[in-house]
């Protein structure tokens, strides 16, 4: 389908499995989160300790349904916020790349 090709070609995620009769797709893809230091860091740096942009492995089920000739995407499996981001970005690109 025109969505399986899209997250082959994006880039953003890595198909893990596929299921033709359900019509999904089993992704892995990196949430990133910030990581803040802890008092004792920044005690020692004198305050100059500063955020960390750490990535995270994440795995999403992409689902394609819909009727009338028309597809509706959706993403599921975030659990945490970072995961949500994660899966916000994928459908960002997945748009991007159908359109």
């Amino acid at each position: 389908t025109r969505v399986g090709l899209a997250l082959e070609r994006s880039g953003i995620a890595t198909i893990q499995s596929r299921d033709a009769e359900a019509r999904t797709y089993d992704v892995t893809t990196a949430a990133r989160t910030t990581k803040s230091a802890g008092w004792f860091k920044k005690a020692i740096t004198l305050g100059m300790a500063g955020d960390k942009t750490v990535s995270a492995p994440v795995n999403l089920r992409v689902r394609v349904g819909g009727a009338d000739g028309a597809s509706k995407v959706t993403v599921e499996g975030a659990t945490t916020a970072s995961g949500g981001n994660a899966a916000r970005d994928l459908l960002e690109t997945l748009r991007q790349r159908m359109t």
